[in-house]
C-alpha cells in the first residue's frame, strides 16, 4: 500500500555519481583526429594486433614497472586506430593534456600519473549507459526533508549537533523505526542517447577567488541527458503499527508524500540562493532551472556542495588549513565546479549535479519511448575481431575413436553475452541472443583475472552446450 509516482530527471549541469571505475590504458585510448576518449573491449583490441605487436604487447606487461606503464600508453597512443568501441567527447585541454602525459620522462610521470587519473560516471553493465542509483536521489530527499523537520522543532538537544543525534531526534526513530524506511527509490535508468563528456573539476575559494586548490578529471553527463524511475511512499497500516508497538519498533512518525516534495523544494531554493549569490561573488553566471507545473529542483552527484548535504543551523563542515590541519565551519569555503580547463577557462566553470525532477504524465512518456526507440535504432553495434571467432571455435578431433561414440552435446558461441554471479546460489548465468540464458556452477569456467568484474556484470564471449533438454 501507498502512493507509488513515476518520475522523470533531466539534468541541467554536468552530473557525476561516482561508482570507483576509472578510464586506463588497457581499456581506453585517446584519438586527436575524433576528439574523443575511445573506450574499447581489451580482449578485442589485441586480437585486432598483428602477432608481433601482440608480442610487444606482452612484453611490456611483464615488466610491472612505473616506466613500463608509461610505455603502454605510449603503445596504446599509436595503435588508436585500431581501437573500436564507445566514444566520449573530451575537451581540447584534456588532449593537449595527454600529449604532454606522452612526452614525460619516467621519473616525471610517476609524479603526475596521479593527476591523470580519469574517473567514470555510473553506468549499467549491459548497455553502458550512465544512471542514477536510487539511493543518491534517497539521500538528497532524506537531507531536504531532515532539513524541514529541524525548522520545525526548536527543543533540540545539545547533542544534536552529532548527526546521527540529530536525525534519530528529528526522526524520531532509528534503524528499525526510521520512517524512510517506507521510501523506496528505483534507479532511475537512462532515456535514449545519453551523451557525457570528460573534464576538469577545479577547486575555487569563495573569498577571493583568483587562487584555486588542485583539479580532479572526471566523465559527466551533460544537460539535457533524461532518466525515468519510480518513488514510492509507503503507508504505516494500523494493523502493521499495532504490531510494531508490541515488538517496540514503531515508527511514529510516518512521511507524507506531498510534504516530502515541498520539504525538497524549500531546501533546494533555499541552497540555489545562497549558491548564485557566491557566483556573482566570483563573477560567474548562476544556473537556470526552468520549473513548469509542479516540477521540483533536484542536487545529486558529486560535487553538489557540503551545504547540499547538511542541515541549516547544524551544520559542522570540515575544513583543510595550512599545515594539514583541520577546522570545522558552518559553511564551506570553496567551490567544486566543472571547467573545460583546469585554469585559464575558455567558458565560464558551472556548478555540479542540478536537475529537474518532473512528475510524469502521458506526454512525457510518449516522449521517453520515442527517444529511447531511436536510440535503439541507432545504437552502435561493432561485430567482434574475427580471430575471436577461429580462437574459440571448436577443433576437429584428429584420432578416431576405436568404438563409436555419442555425439558431443550441441554447442553455441554467444557473442557479448552478459554474465552475472549469484553469490547464494553459487552459479553463473550467461544472458544470450534472444532472451536465451545458460547457467553453470562455480567461476572456474571464468578466467581468474576476470572474477573479479563479476560483481557488477560482464560482456564476454562465450561457448554454452544443451544438457539434456
Amino acid at each position: 500500500m501507498g502512493d507509488a509516482y513515476t518520475f522523470l530527471i533531466e539534468t541541467v549541469t554536468p552530473l557525476h555519481l561516482g561508482c570507483d571505475e576509472v578510464y586506463e590504458p588497457l581499456n581506453a585510448v585517446f584519438d586527436p583526429n575524433k576528439k574523443c576518449l575511445i573506450a574499447f573491449d581489451p580482449y578485442d583490441f589485441l586480437r585486432r594486433l598483428p602477432s608481433s605487436e601482440r608480442e610487444n604487447f606482452l612484453t611490456i606487461c611483464r615488466k610491472g614497472t612505473v616506466g613500463s606503464l608509461l610505455d603502454l600508453y605510449k603503445f596504446m597512443a599509436r595503435h588508436a586506430g585500431e581501437a573500436q568501441g564507445r566514444e566520449v567527447a573530451v575537451t581540447k585541454a584534456l588532449l593537449a593534456h595527454y600529449k604532454s602525459v606522452l612526452e614525460l620522462t619516467e621519473r616525471n610521470f610517476s609524479r603526475q600519473l596521479n593527476k591523470f587519473t580519469i574517473h567514470r560516471t555510473a553506468f549499467l553493465a549491459y548497455d553502458q549507459r550512465p544512471y542514477i542509483p536510487g539511493t543518491a536521489i534517497k539521500g538528497a530527499l532524506r537531507t531536504a526533508y531532515l532539513s524541514w523537520l529541524a525548522g520545525q522543532q526548536h527543543d533540540l538537544k545539545v547533542l544534536s549537533r552529532e548527526y546521527r543525534s540529530l536525525e534519530q531526534q528529528l526522526l524520531q526513530g532509528s534503524f528499525q523505526t526510521d520512517p524512510f524506511r517506507l521510501v523506496k527509490v528505483s534507479d532511475f535508468h537512462p532515456v535514449g542517447q545519453i551523451q557525457t563528456r570528460i573534464l576538469y573539476a577545479v577547486n575555487l575559494k569563495k573569498e577571493g577567488g583568483a587562487g584555486h586548490g588542485p583539479y580532479q578529471i572526471l566523465e559527466v553527463v551533460e544537460p539535457g541527458a533524461w532518466f525515468q524511475g519510480s518513488i514510492k511512499v509507503e503507508a504505516w497500516p494500523p494493523a502493521i503499527r499495532q504490531a510494531a508497538r508490541t515488538e517496540k519498533a514503531d515508527i511514529t512518525r510516518p512521511i507524507q508524500a506531498q510534504q516530502l516534495w515541498q520539504s525538497l523544494r524549500s531546501f533546494l531554493t533555499q541552497e540555489k540562493a545562497r549558491e548564485d549569490h557566491e557566483l556573482f561573488a566570483l563573477g560567474l553566471p548562476k544556473v537556470t532551472l526552468q520549473l513548469h507545473n509542479g516540477d521540483l529542483p533536484l542536487r545529486l552527484g558529486r560535487h553538489s556542495g557540503a551545504e547540499c548535504l547538511t542541515l541549516p543551523g547544524y551544520r559542522r563542515i570540515k575544513i583543510k588549513t595550512t599545515g594539514g590541519q583541520t577546522e570545522t565551519k558552518d559553511h564551506a569555503t570553496t567551490l567544486w565546479l566543472a571547467a573545460l580547463a583546469p585554469e585559464r577557462w575558455p567558458e565560464p566553470p558551472r556548478p555540479f549535479g542540478w536537475a529537474i525532477l518532473r512528475r510524469m504524465t502521458e506526454a512525457l512518456q510518449s516522449q521517453c519511448e520515442e527517444r529511447e526507440a531511436v536510440w535503439q535504432t541507432q545504437k552502435p553495434s561493432r561485430a567482434p575481431a574475427q580471430e575471436r571467432v577461429e580462437e574459440i571455435t571448436p577443433k576437429p578431433v584428429d584420432k578416431i575413436p576405436e568404438s563409436p561414440a555419442p555425439p558431443p552435446p550441441a554447442q553455441e558461441v554467444w557473442e557479448k553475452a552478459f554474465l552475472t554471479w549469484n553469490p547464494g546460489k553459487q552459479e553463473l548465468t550467461a544472458a544470450g541472443p534472444g532472451s536465451k540464458k545458460a547457467t553453470s556452477k562455480g567461476k572456474d569456467s571464468v578466467p581468474e583475472a576476470l572474477q573479479t568484474k563479476l560483481k557488477k556484470g560482464l560482456r564476454a564471449t562465450v561457448v554454452v552446450e544443451a544438457v539434456g533438454n
